[in-house]
């Protein structure tokens, strides 16, 4: 399925996993883990546009960034 994130990157993924790894995957400089990008996006969501993500798991925070329009699908 092909997905586009807030600021515009279009990307497809298969899984709720995928979705995750492309988004850690497209930074200019992604973080060594996962796990340490899911809790810098949290972060950073907090204080930008005051949005709470859970980064308990890969499948909370991406349905998380789907409720708070941050991620959209397209097909």
């Amino acid at each position: 399925m092909r997905y586009r994130y807030y600021d515009g990157f279009e990307f497809e993924a298969d899984s709720v996993r995928e979705i995750a790894e492309k988004l850690w995957q497209s930074k200019f400089i992604p973080e060594p883990t996962i796990e340490e990008w899911m809790v810098g996006i949290a972060k950073r969501e907090k204080m930008w546009n005051g949005d709470v993500l859970r980064t308990s798991s890969v499948e909370d925070l991406v349905a998380d960034m789907f409720a708070t329009g941050r991620i959209t699908a397209l097909e």
